[in-house]
């Protein structure tokens, strides 16, 4: 470990710590298990401030899903964290909320109608998983979905608090799941909009990689069969209107990524701009302005890609 003792328990995740042996000064450890660990450093007067005890719901929420920012070897500090929390994409909204609590459940289920059983510790992790603040929250949603028919349970609510157990989903509520799932937002599609020069294959396949290693299907417009009744047009906007989000790559900038980035931001989706170095001063003043994944290397841009996508896209 650092000259001063880890925490028993972890300041991001309320985990039990394993200290780290370290030269170092300060303080570190690691949580987490043989599936999925992370190694925080702190400075040794570290302590959360009120903004980060405020919005510590979030950074759990990316470790227990596995989609913590990959760090360097930094300290972790308020402005570190500040930036790792402004940077998230979690569910604002109340419907973002109540339709990401749905989907969980539905991905609990090995066959339509099995009976869950979320208690105890089982339903804190799943506030964690779904970015709720509190288990008042979560049954708060929870309870949403029963009265509109779309989960079946047994209230179990006492003078503590209420609580639904033995949960279902009921046909309507699988129906409303098809919706989403065909609506695009709750897509495992990544369209990339990018330049088709066989000399872009290393990038290409970079990008691809990355969709790949965050569980997302990468979709390039020259790599999909086109219906026939078809214009390249339409297929761009039929592909881009079942995507959960694009990446697109303005080396050599390209007419064709522009239109393509501009209606999917033109829809509302989240867009993840690359760029390689020296193409990017010729950008256009349209699109320089967003934030960029400005690299040299395919491999460089591969980890920073995983690392966008695993903390902006839920």
């Amino acid at each position: 470990m650092g000259f001063t003792k880890a925490p028993e328990i972890c300041f991001i995740t309320d985990l039990t710590t394993s200290n780290i042996e370290s030269p170092l000064d300060g303080i570190e450890y690691r949580v987490g298990n043989d599936d999925y660990q992370i190694k925080f450093r702190f400075d040794s007067m570290y302590q959360n401030s009120d903004f980060i005890s405020k919005n510590k719901y979030i950074l759990k929420g990316l470790f227990f899903n596995k989609r913590w920012p990959i760090q360097k070897d930094d300290i972790y500090d308020e402005e570190i964290l500040k930036k790792i929390i402004q940077e998230a994409y979690y569910p604002k909204s109340p419907k973002e909320k109540i339709d990401n609590l749905i989907l969980y459940l539905h991905s609990l289920q090995s066959y339509e109608g099995q009976v869950l059983a979320i208690t105890g510790m089982d339903s804190k992790i799943l506030c964690y998983k779904i970015f709720f603040k509190n288990e008042e929250e979560y049954s708060f949603y929870l309870f949403n979905l029963y009265q509109q028919n779309y989960i079946e349970g047994i209230d179990a609510s006492t003078k503590d608090g209420k609580a639904l157990i033995d949960i279902t989903l009921t046909y309507t509520g699988l129906e409303y799941i098809v919706h989403l799932q065909e609506e695009g937002r709750f897509s495992n599609i990544c369209f990339i909009a990018m330049s088709f020069n066989e000399e872009l294959i290393e990038i290409r396949n970079a990008i691809k990689s990355a969709c790949v290693k965050t569980g997302f299907k990468p979709v390039l417009i020259d790599e999909v069969i086109i219906n026939p009744e078809q214009t390249i047009n339409d297929g761009i906007i039929s592909y881009l209107k079942k995507s959960r989000y694009c990446i697109a790559d303005f080396t050599e900038q390209k007419d064709g990524v522009y239109f393509e980035s501009g209606f999917a931001l033109g829809r509302g989706l989240k867009v993840i701009y690359t760029c390689r170095k020296d193409w990017f001063e010729k950008s256009h003043f349209d699109t320089n302005h967003f934030p960029h994944i400005i690299y040299n290397l395919p491999e460089q841009l591969e980890i920073e890609l995983i690392n966008r996508i695993q903390s902006w896209i839920d």
